[in-house]
């Protein structure tokens, strides 16, 4: 099996983190042969009744990339009922069943979690600031546009396409930055032990702080990006949807960041670095 002790139990908490402490994971595929290289990690993971959904899916993702960073992963859900789909019946013939070490999860933590000096806190706020300023211009340059239908997707120009493409590239880099680096910086800085929080910790803290307004929402905006950098389904119905949750997401992103910006600009000062001086 291909997969590192850290890897695997990263596997498991993101999976009892989201479906609980009974739900069983498999590892299936290319990664079972010790002979083979490279691979995607693909998991088959039976998880209570009624938790097979969409959302459910992007959740345990979204867990497993804060665990063991955006790697590629095939991720199969299968309910109690038992195997309905035939991948389920291979995922249960040829998989593996993955414990993790309870000593390794316990000093495990999520990726991109290292302490942040105030000043790559700052050198991040500003980065983000340039960001958000360019996705308000693409916000009002797409006025009217979005949200789109299939129709509207497929008639798109090659200037307007161009358009398009660059306002989820802005959307993508401000939500990456202004939670990677923005808000776990300040974290880092301002709450004692939270090295080891996961991104749904992180963001209830801030909610707490008054960081953010909504823990919630906050997820659905990290959602909304994760669609965009793993789907492939370029179907006009499938790209529409994409593009109007990250045109949603994007303007309620837009709106939030100030109340972000004002709290690291807070610890900032507190730190008493000089970027906590600007307005």
């Amino acid at each position: 099996m291909r997969l590192s002790a850290e890897e695997i139990a990263g596997i498991k908490a993101a999976v009892s983190e989201v479906f609980g402490p009974d739900a069983v994971v498999r590892l299936f595929g290319s990664r079972v042969d010790d002979a083979r290289r490279g691979g995607d990690i693909d998991l088959l993971v039976e998880v209570p009744e009624g938790r097979e959904s969409f959302n459910d899916q992007i959740a345990a993702k979204v867990a497993l990339w804060d665990r063991i960073g955006e790697r590629k992963i095939d991720l199969v859900l299968m309910g109690p009922g038992g195997p309905t789909e035939r991948i389920h019946r291979v995922a249960l013939k040829e998989g593996i069943v993955l414990e993790g070490d309870p000593a390794i999860l316990a000093r495990m933590q999520p990726k991109g979690s290292e302490p942040m000096r105030a000043d790559k806190l700052a050198d991040a706020l500003i980065a983000c600031d340039r960001i958000a300023a360019r996705l308000e211009l693409s916000l009002v340059d797409l006025e009217g546009e979005l949200p789109a239908t299939p129709e509207g997707v497929e008639a798109f120009d090659k200037a307007r396409q161009t358009d398009v493409d660059a306002f989820l590239k802005r959307f993508e880099q401000l939500e990456d930055m202004a939670l990677r680096k923005v808000a776990r910086g300040a974290l880092l800085i301002s709450v004692e032990d939270s090295e080891t929080f996961t991104i749904r910790d992180a963001l209830n803290a801030l909610e707490r702080l008054g960081a953010i307004g909504s823990a919630d929402q906050w997820m659905g905006f990290h959602e909304a990006r994760n669609r965009l950098a793993h789907e492939y389904d370029f179907k006009p119905e499938a790209v529409a949807a994409r593009l109007n949750a990250a045109w949603e997401a994007a303007r309620l992103l837009a709106e939030d960041w100030n109340t972000l910006r004002g709290f690291a600009l807070k610890v900032l000062a507190q730190e008493g670095h000089p970027q906590g001086d600007r307005p």
